[in-house]
């Protein structure tokens, strides 16, 4: 009785390890500058006298690809507005431990936010970038993540693609996603917020396939920065001395 209550416990800790690790990648996409994020994907249960305890378990990680399309009338250089559309797509990352006593959970990263998604819940764990005040960002990661499982640490690598922000009057945004209640409420949230600084904003979330599509236009003579920064993630397994 005693030994599952305590192997629990370390399962939970190390999952609470796993959420502050990956929680670091929204703010490292927004920093511009490469970088190696370190995911301890193995729990090494501790040894107990006169009990067996399981083996290391280990946490499978592998990407999906996202569609995000974004069209603005932007501001060139010569001081005349003309309309752009950027079609693309984007990497969702899923980590998913294989506990030996612990319900499964899985977290994912999707669209600049890392969620902790149970069978029966769903929570963010980091703000969202995508819309806040008049600016807008769209981090585009390009991960190379096979599937793969490991009880070592994976380096997440980061290398910048391209950075940087352009005025904009007026945007439109339609992007997939499987979390449809969150971009609800946080889209709600924000049109109420930017309609009462005179801001015009409409969205809306159908159903597609297994997952939906939220549509998002966006207009205003303030304006807004639009940010699109892209990334390129790609993956390699280290091993260290426990």
């Amino acid at each position: 009785y005693l030994l599952p209550n305590w192997l629990k416990s370390e399962e939970s800790k190390h999952f609470k390890s796993l959420v502050s690790e990956l929680s670091e990648l929204p703010s490292a996409l927004t920093s511009g500058k490469q970088t190696t994020l370190k995911i301890d994907a193995g729990l090494d249960y501790k040894d107990y006298p006169f009990l067996i305890t399981p083996a290391d378990a280990a946490s499978t990680i592998y990407s999906e690809k996202r569609n995000i399309t974004l069209s603005y009338t932007g501001l060139l250089p010569n001081g005349t507005m003309k309309m752009f559309k950027i079609s693309d797509n984007t990497s969702v990352i899923y980590i998913e431990p294989n506990y030996f006593y612990t319900q499964p959970e899985t977290l994912v990263f999707e669209h600049g936010v890392v969620f902790r998604k149970g069978e029966t819940y769903t929570f963010s764990v980091t703000n969202q970038m995508m819309f806040v005040g008049n600016k807008i960002t769209l981090p585009i990661v390009h991960a190379d993540i096979p599937s793969l499982s490991s009880a070592s640490v994976i380096n997440l690598k980061l290398t910048p693609i391209e950075i940087g922000y352009t005025f904009a009057t007026k945007v439109s945004v339609e992007f997939e996603t499987e979390f449809r209640d969150y971009w609800n409420e946080t889209l709600s949230t924000w049109e109420q917020d930017m309609e009462s600084q005179g801001y015009t904003v409409d969205y809306a979330i159908t159903a597609f396939n297994s997952k939906y599509i939220v549509n998002v236009t966006a207009s205003g003579e303030k304006g807004f920065i639009v940010g699109i920064p892209k990334w390129y993630v790609s993956t390699n397994v280290i091993t260290i001395e426990k």
